[in-house]
């Protein structure tokens, strides 16, 4: 058996709910003991077999305390067993060559489709036509960990000092919203904004934008920066978590330019950089970064392959007495048992991203199958605070 858990670490609970709340037996509270308080999370940590997230650096990171919320010290413990797994794109759906959303067709072996795009979207916008003006474009949760506070302390400089135009496409913090919103009227022939989430737009950006902006904090993997490089858009990027596994600056896989520092300073100079090589004559190093950008498989493909190698080494390792205790629950090969609650866990077209941690986790014994199946049901009702998948088989995934 495996499970999967997604979430983010849980609010302390006391012992004393532990079995009111939870269904589990005082007996097993030593699993779930963290810091004086419970940690359903830490105990799956704790019983897990293999610990996936969804990108090596982000892996990485959840070792040291400012990412880990608190996990840093069991993580480290437990470091021997875990890994990054990048997460990939749909790479049939965003395809610029046949996305029907998008104004005009084309593809990194015939790019002059990318132009017409631009020029629709800004007269879609409402934005001066302009050819010769960068289009920088952002789609995205506006919350602060995903950088819009370093965007709030730069973004008049930017506009101040370059002819740039922008367009925004999201919600969040009423802090962020409210200042795009100000910005837009300020500069309405610079700046457009548009709130909540428009499948149809997201993707004429991506197409029409010649720079995409995603500045994040902290992000596990992100996939916004994976479909612009689908589309051509250049990403500027921190490096943290999946953006500094897919965005490199350096290098002959160069597709797009990047900053560490998380300070306005540092993020205004990689705007600048970007800038100074889209006006660049004849434009080859630009081609260049497009071309590398989407001709790179972005594809669930190779994420497969190795989350398979992870389960297929989790069951070489798997003590006999499992089966046993998987056959003793009648389980048939295949059967799937599932339930899910999203808190901080993203959809993209549906599917899940950027999520804080994945425990894949073996159950050793009937007593640990027990445990789990107890747990699971019970924590949906417990603040929805953790995304839980569990898929039972007898010979392997199905």
């Amino acid at each position: 058996m495996w499970a999967s858990f997604y979430g983010h670490p849980l609010r302390p609970y006391s012992k004393a709910i532990l079995g009111d709340v939870f269904g589990i037996g005082e007996e097993y509270a030593d699993i779930l003991a963290y810091n004086g308080s419970l940690n359903l999370l830490k105990g799956g940590i704790e019983c897990a077999d293999r610990l996936t997230t969804v990108s090596p650096t982000y892996a990485g990171e959840i070792l040291d305390a400012w990412y880990s919320h608190g996990l840093d010290s069991i993580l480290n413990a437990r470091r021997f067993k875990l890994s990054g797994i990048l997460n990939g794109i749909d790479t049939v759906s965003y395809d610029p060559e046949t996305d029907k959303e998008i104004f005009v067709n084309y593809s990194a072996a015939q790019p002059e489709g990318k132009a017409p795009n631009k020029a629709a979207l800004q007269k879609r916008l409402g934005l001066p036509v302009k050819a010769d003006a960068p289009l920088i474009g952002i789609v995205s949760r506006l919350v602060q960990h995903k950088g819009f506070d370093l965007v709030k302390q730069s973004l008049e400089e930017l506009l101040l000092t370059s002819d740039a135009q922008m367009a925004v496409l999201g919600s969040g913090d009423f802090e962020y919203e409210s200042f795009f919103a100000g910005m837009a009227e300020q500069y309405p022939d610079r700046l457009k904004q548009y709130k909540g989430f428009i499948p149809e737009l997201a993707r004429k950006i991506y197409a029409g934008s010649d720079i995409f902006l995603m500045p994040s904090k902290s992000e596990p993997c992100g996939l916004s920066q994976m479909i612009a490089l689908r589309y051509g858009s250049i990403p500027v990027v921190r490096e943290t978590g999946g953006l500094a596994d897919t965005v490199h600056e350096l290098g002959v896989e160069a597709n797009g330019f990047t900053f560490v520092e998380y300070a306005p300073e540092a993020l205004l100079a990689a705007i600048d950089r970007a800038l100074v090589t889209w006006r660049e004559p004849g434009g080859q190093r630009w081609r260049a970064l497009q071309r590398n950008g989407m001709r790179a498989d972005l594809s669930w493909d190779g994420a497969a392959r190795q989350y398979r190698e992870v389960y297929e080494r989790a069951l070489a390792q798997r003590p006999q007495s499992s089966v046993v205790a998987v056959a003793e629950q009648s389980l048939t090969a295949g059967e799937l048992l599932r339930n899910t609650a999203f808190v901080d866990g993203e959809r993209q077209d549906g599917n899940p991203a950027n999520n804080y941690a994945e425990a894949t986790v073996t159950a050793r014994t009937l007593t640990d199958l027990r445990i789990v199946k107890s747990a699971l049901p019970s924590l949906a009702t417990a603040g929805q605070q953790l995304l839980y998948t569990l898929q039972v088989f007898n010979d392997g995934p199905a």
